[in-house]
């Protein structure tokens, strides 16, 4: 009988510790809540929409445990949510599409309980999709025009004055937006551009094809990533955008980092963690059984995630589950190719996979015209995440392809030798 009690208190026990890493927080509403963002450990916002396009502001003082309705920023008349900034627990600001293809910039002093506009983009001009500012003067905020144009625009006031950096001529539609300083920052969209003067001038990161990128997000000067949601992937780079790679094609819908080694992702109704920059991710338990859309973290510990009917979720340890804390971490969930990197490259290169399975894999590379040139993987491996180099000194410079299979999966991608 003891024994028998003891498999019941150590299964309570085990269950606890998995399904308490992420816990759900009364969110007082059945909205929609799309974004979320805190400043500290206590203090963040949400936003939250409902039927005919109505958009509510919530607020929290104590890390989310109570959320109060701040104000109702938009009726149906007047356009959509598209994102928000709060560079502290005063000041912050908030961008709104409206119907006739305008986007209108509001700023808040006072913590959310009021809101003034501050800038209007000219009629059928750009849709702001992001904003960010790197102190109390100096913002941007970058979106798209007609004929799927890009516009980045500048402040230097606050947000009083705004001034256009790119416009109509740019072929480079903009999404996504990341300063680490006021000088050096990246926009992300139909491709990455940076610039290292404040704006002044933008470079377009040409090592890497374009793609629909939804976000992108550097932790330092070197050490970025940026998100596709069709195909679905992640690319990397560790030398602040000079080389890009695929990391991974893991589905998602929005990614966050505190850190070079940790992140997490939501997709559906999933949370995923990484703990090594990226190169594995570990679906972590979630109470949650909502869509979810935006997932923010203040410190390694401190999280919430937002979804659909008012959901809310927090984790206070990292949302760490049980068989993380056993150390089965580097377990990936699925199959995974990597665009090889550096690419191109002379003479050597290196290739990344992962398998989420024992399985045989075959790793082979091919010229242009589909004869085979090396084998680099021809056996059974375990569940894991592999690298392979790839020596390519007895090749002329060119087009090639390498391609794996295992089992049903396979997938192939080119790389490019240049000598």
């Amino acid at each position: 009988m003891k024994n028998i009690v003891s498999v019941v208190t150590l299964l309570l026990f085990f269950t606890s510790h998995i399904n308490g890493q992420w816990y759900q927080l009364n969110s007082g509403t059945t909205s929609t809540i799309l974004s979320v963002q805190f400043v500290d450990n206590n203090i963040g916002w949400a936003v939250g929409t409902e039927s005919q396009g109505v958009h509510i502001l919530f607020k929290t003082t104590n890390g989310g445990s109570d959320w109060f309705e701040q104000d109702t920023l938009l009726s149906s008349l007047e356009g959509s949510f598209t994102t928000f900034y709060f560079l502290n627990e005063s000041t912050g600001w908030f961008i709104a599409y409206k119907f006739d293809e305008t986007s209108n910039i509001y700023k808040t002093t006072d913590g959310g309980d009021n809101w003034n506009i501050q800038f209007t983009t000219p009629p059928f001009g750009a849709v702001l999709n992001d904003i960010q500012f790197t102190d109390s003067l100096i913002g941007y905020s970058a979106g798209w025009g007609q004929l799927s144009s890009g516009y980045i625009y500048k402040s230097t006031d606050g947000g009083n004055n705004w001034d256009l950096l790119l416009g109509p001529a740019s072929a480079i539609s903009t999404t996504s937006l990341i300063f680490i300083n006021s000088d050096t920052g990246w926009v992300a969209g139909s491709n990455i551009l940076k610039t290292t003067n404040g704006g002044n001038i933008w470079q377009e990161q040409i090592n890497i094809e374009p793609y629909d990128f939804i976000s992108v997000q550097f932790v330092n000067d070197e050490i970025g990533w940026a998100s596709i949601d069709f195909p679905s992937g992640i690319f990397k780079t560790t030398d602040g955008g000079g080389t890009w790679y695929q990391q991974s094609a893991i589905e998602l819908r929005s990614t966050f980092f505190v850190d070079t080694l940790y992140g997490w992702l939501v997709n559906g109704s999933n949370i995923y963690k990484t703990n090594n920059g990226g190169d594995d991710w570990i679906l972590q338990s979630s109470i949650s059984d909502q869509e979810l859309w935006d997932i923010f973290f203040i410190d390694q510990n401190a999280g919430w995630a937002v979804g659909n009917n008012g959901a809310i979720i927090k984790t206070t340890n990292g949302g760490v589950t049980f068989l993380d804390d056993k150390n089965e971490v580097n377990i990936p969930q699925y199959f995974s190719l990597s665009q090889n990197y550096p690419n191109p490259f002379n003479p050597n290169t290196y290739i990344k996979y992962q398998i989420p399975e024992l399985r045989f894999v075959t790793l082979k590379v091919y010229d242009i015209l589909g004869n085979e040139v090396a084998t680099l993987v021809n056996e059974v491996k375990h569940a894991g995440s592999y690298e392979v180099e790839f020596d390519g000194t007895r090749l002329t410079s060119g087009i090639y392809f390498y391609r794996i299979i295992s089992g049903s999966y396979s997938d192939t991608k080119k790389l490019v030798l240049l000598k």
